[in-house]
């Protein structure tokens, strides 16, 4: 299964809470699938204490994420070429915008994803 990055598609060789980006530009946008374990070119890594990060995954997205977008995200455990690979499906949430808690409600905080790529939103809409 060889897997690669695009519009709907983002890939991440490890977990870090800046995954927390990525998750807020699918939810704003049409939602999309995380691979966390699986590097930019597509060769799969896995993921090291694969329980452990999926609980910190899924406490970033809780307590890191406004409005709480954790009920539009399912997180599952995967094994790809004998490795564990956490798969994070993102819906597009219902209450959007969605933003980074410590940034609040400005660019900084607000991202889209256009093409393969998230973005900052350069100016906040009232409604997307």
């Amino acid at each position: 299964m060889k897997l690669q990055a695009s519009e709907s598609v983002e890939l991440k060789a490890e977990y870090t809470p800046a995954v927390k980006k990525e998750v807020v530009a699918f939810a704003n946008s049409k939602g999309s699938v995380v691979y966390i374990g699986v590097a930019d070119d597509g060769e799969v890594i896995g993921v090291g204490h694969a329980d452990f990060v999926m609980d910190q995954l899924s406490s970033a997205i809780r307590d890191g994420i406004r409005p709480d977008v954790s009920m539009f995200t399912d997180i599952e455990l995967l094994k790809i070429e004998d490795k564990p690979v956490i798969k994070l499906t993102i819906h597009q949430g219902s209450k959007r915008l969605y933003y980074l808690s410590e940034k609040g409600l400005r660019p900084s905080g607000v991202y889209l994803r256009t093409a393969p790529l998230r973005r900052p939103l350069l100016k906040t809409p009232s409604v997307l």
